[in-house]
């Protein structure tokens, strides 16, 4: 039958022309025009109108096509671009799956020979399988050398593609593990396949993202050690926490050293007022001179301790052992 249609005309085409075409198919399925017009119909073979016409018309031409034990290559191209058609029609689903295992149960069918473009690789198909093993249209022990011809196929697609499709036969390993082997005929690693595109040169995913790792790693490492040396630096740098806080510049040793100095000089005071008021023994060897450098002292309380507190600390030794001097000449 000679061609003379374009996809547009084929558009306008009215469905009781496109009937006697699929009548013509049907009487010449044997000829390898059949499957050639067929597929030239293009998406008219999807009208609901059309839909038990297109199916039965098909069956026919793969009855015809099951008497051939090795179909052309011709053939089992315009085979899978038929297929790939009909496995949108969403108004005869059931009748394309049975049209689909039948070609698989094909000896010649599928298999990891027959080269698919990308665009004919669909998912869809690996779904119908799986549809069919859970309804029981197909056996993993009748039906195993079609499934591992079709499962071979699937094997030779695209990544993207067979990533998509491992999915679904991952599934089925799941929910049919007395397939056993015939699951890893789709060998597929989804997460490097999905991931592949991504990856930078050095095999990361991407060079900034992983300097960032490896910057917080670095970070995470060296932090308690930063830490532990900022205590151990901050009262050589800052004095203690509070005159960081306040802005003292003054050192934790120095401030001990002023508190003890307030210490003593209130001692001082209250022994000077002690000595004032005569409560150590009037007889005690170098009162005299204890009274002036504590009234020495205490003039120089105010202004200028650190000179005083020398020739203070001396009358206090000094004075310090007259009382109990007196105690025995008392007891004589």
């Amino acid at each position: 039958m000679t061609d003379t249609t374009t996809p547009e005309t084929v558009q306008e085409i009215p469905d009781e022309d496109l009937r006697r075409l699929l009548a013509w198919c049907s009487e010449h399925a044997a000829e390898p025009d059949a499957l050639t017009t067929l597929n030239d119909m293009g998406a008219t073979v999807l009208r609901p109108a059309l839909g038990k016409d297109v199916i039965a018309t098909v069956h026919v031409i793969v009855e015809a096509l099951e008497k051939d034990p090795a179909p052309s290559a011709h053939v089992h191209a315009h085979m899978m671009i038929l297929l790939s058609t009909l496995l949108e029609h969403r108004g005869q689903r059931d009748g394309f799956e049975a049209i689909l295992l039948r070609w698989m149960r094909h000896p010649a069918s599928f298999g990891p020979a027959r080269a698919t473009p990308p665009e004919l690789q669909k998912e869809g198909f690996v779904q119908r399988l799986a549809d069919a093993l859970g309804w029981g249209k197909v056996s993993l022990t009748d039906d195993k050398d079609a499934i591992s011809r079709f499962l071979s196929w699937v094997d030779t697609w695209a990544p993207k593609q067979k990533a998509e499709a491992g999915r679904i036969v991952a599934m089925m390993r799941r929910n049919f593990p007395q397939g056993g082997e015939l699951w890893k005929l789709v060998r597929v690693e989804f997460n490097r396949e999905r991931d592949r595109n991504d990856r930078g040169p050095r095999g990361g995913r991407d060079d900034n993202r992983g300097r960032g790792r490896d910057q917080n790693r670095e970070r995470s490492r060296n932090k308690p050690a930063a830490e532990g040396a900022a205590k151990d630096a901050a009262p050589a740098e800052g004095g203690e926490p509070g005159a960081a806080a306040t802005g003292e510049g003054v050192s934790a040793e120095a401030a001990a050293t002023g508190e003890a100095g307030e210490v003593k000089k209130k001692r001082r005071r209250r022994r000077k007022r002690k000595n004032k008021d005569g409560t150590v023994s009037a007889g005690a060897p170098g009162e005299g001179s204890g009274e002036g450098s504590d009234e020495g002292s205490d003039d120089g309380d105010d202004g200028g301790d650190d000179g005083a507190s020398g020739s203070e600390s001396a009358a206090s030794v000094d004075a310090a052992p007259a009382a109990p001097a007196a105690e025995p000449s008392s007891e004589g």
